[in-house]
């Protein structure tokens, strides 16, 4: 025999009983501090014998506020953005916040598309860390007046703007190629990100300036865009390796690509790092248990999450002010680099045949 339900209660029926106003008991659930003690007390003993909890409908449709933020990442299976997303959702929680967490696609040109997806969902807030989108079109982001953190950006790329983050990415593509350097490597192959977008160029930077200060010039032919996935570092490192006169040492852009490369470079015959030696960028979970253990440059990945999320928690909606975070990186030196070997290049005629044990 089913029973018969029991009457929701209102807070209509929290402020008779407690004797107050709908408004004093709207304080208590807001936790304002404008409400006598004794009269807290009243109304909180009442709340707990109803076992009442409010409508998060009705409470947002009288603040504006649902409790609820937004993520866009890319690729979410890659580790890095997965360590971001946790920040995320570890500070979203800790605040009481749930989040949202939706995949743009490797381009970024659904952006749009997701960024009007979590509006519709009434989010508080988004951070948006996918790749970056041409500015004209970012401009016309449909999110109303939710506001927005981004990343990789140097300046605000839409008025709703009220946060920046960027990793020092030209620092990290400084390091890795001044890594390779003093390790007396003077052609070193970097494999980029995708063409136009800020952090590929900042890290490009990184490279030309390290060189630059060596006296070592650009060549141009030891320089290729990726797609930042390992199948793109494989692609690229394949091409590189079959140069006449290949390089000595790889840069890459992140470290899914340096998973890419160093295949290529098993395939090719070769052993890192042995014959010739990576550095990736990111530092993903994965880099210092993968054979060899990969030399990377460190992002704070999940510290990103956090700080954007904070940022976003923290907002004045009334009058909004530009933060601006630089996160800084640094090299972690672990064993898929050495220095530059004797009587290189010892590529084999053809680097798509299959490696032998002991052959050169």
């Amino acid at each position: 025999m089913c029973e018969a339900l029991l009457p929701m209660t209102t807070i209509r029926q929290i402020a008779r009983e407690a004797g107050v106003s709908v408004g004093t008991v709207s304080n208590v659930l807001n936790d304002n501090d404008n409400v006598a003690l004794a009269t807290r007390e009243r109304v909180q003993q009442v709340i707990q014998q109803h076992n009442y909890r409010p409508s998060n409908v009705a409470r947002s449709l009288s603040t504006r506020r649902t409790g609820t933020l937004g993520l866009i990442v890319s690729n979410i299976s890659n580790p890095f953005s997965s360590e971001l997303a946790r920040g995320a959702i570890e500070t979203a929680q800790e605040a009481g916040h749930g989040l949202l967490v939706l995949g743009a696609a490797p381009d970024g040109l659904d952006l749009p598309t997701q960024v009007d997806t979590l509006v519709r969902q009434w989010v508080d807030g988004i951070l948006i860390t996918s790749e970056p989108l041409p500015d004209s079109r970012l401009s016309q982001l449909p999110c109303g007046d939710t506001p927005l953190v981004m990343m990789d950006y140097a300046q605000p790329p839409h008025r709703n703007v009220i946060g920046l983050i960027n990793f020092d990415w030209e620092a990290a593509g400084y390091a890795a190629t001044t890594h390779l350097l003093q390790l007396g490597h003077r052609r070193i192959g970097y494999i980029g990100g995708i063409a136009d977008h800020p952090s590929s160029r900042w890290r490009a930077q990184g490279y030309h300036k390290a060189l630059q200060e060596m006296a070592i010039p650009v060549d141009p032919m030891l320089e290729c865009g990726g797609d930042f996935l390992a199948a793109g570092g494989y692609q690229v490192a394949r091409a590189l390796l079959a140069l006449p006169n290949p390089p000595t040492a790889f840069v890459t852009a992140n470290d899914l690509m340096a998973l890419g490369a160093l295949q290529a470079i098993a395939e090719g015959g070769l052993r890192t790092p042995n014959d010739l030696s990576l550095v990736g960028m990111d530092d993903i979970p994965y880099a210092s248990f993968i054979s060899p253990p990969l030399t990377t440059i460190h992002l704070p990945s999940y510290r990103a999450g956090q700080i954007g999320i904070q940022m976003l928690l923290e907002a004045d909606r009334t009058h909004p002010t530009l933060q601006r975070i630089m996160l800084p990186t640094h090299l972690v030196e672990r064993r898929s680099t050495a220095p530059v070997p004797k009587g290189f290049p010892r590529l084999r005629p053809d680097p798509s045949l299959p490696y032998k044990e002991g052959s050169d």
